[in-house]
């Protein structure tokens, strides 16, 4: 997950002020000129990010040093990313009639005609 993401997330006061906690790598957005303060535990972080946030004065958690700062999760925000899964382009009620077809060649069945008639000869 991006830095840019994270600042996105975090815009109002209430979720500032708590732990950003993210199941995968933070990565640096160098589109971003400016980062807040911010506390953020995830599994990894680039070096670049880990300056950023520091200098900013904020803190770059780990999963054991977080379950030491706050054991019940008060004052965390849980984040996810987006879910890209195959099978959610074939779901109809998402994306209409574009939705992405199991089959992309209908000649399949022409072959298995052609098969199944070759043992009468």
């Amino acid at each position: 997950m991006s830095l840019s993401k994270l600042v996105k997330l975090s815009k109002n006061e209430a979720n500032r002020s708590k732990i950003l906690v993210v199941v995968a790598n933070v990565l640096d957005d160098e589109r971003m000129l400016t980062c807040p303060k911010l506390r953020v535990c995830a599994l990894k972080f680039s070096q670049k990010v880990r300056r950023r946030i520091e200098k900013a004065g904020g803190e770059c958690l780990t999963f054991d040093q977080l379950s030491k700062v706050a054991p019940f999760g008060d004052g965390t925000l849980l984040l996810r990313a987006r879910k890209r899964r195959e099978a959610l382009k074939h779901f109809r009620g998402i994306h209409g009639d574009n939705a992405k077809p199991y089959i992309l060649n209908n000649n399949h069945r022409a072959r298995e005609r052609n098969y199944s008639h070759r043992d009468k000869w």
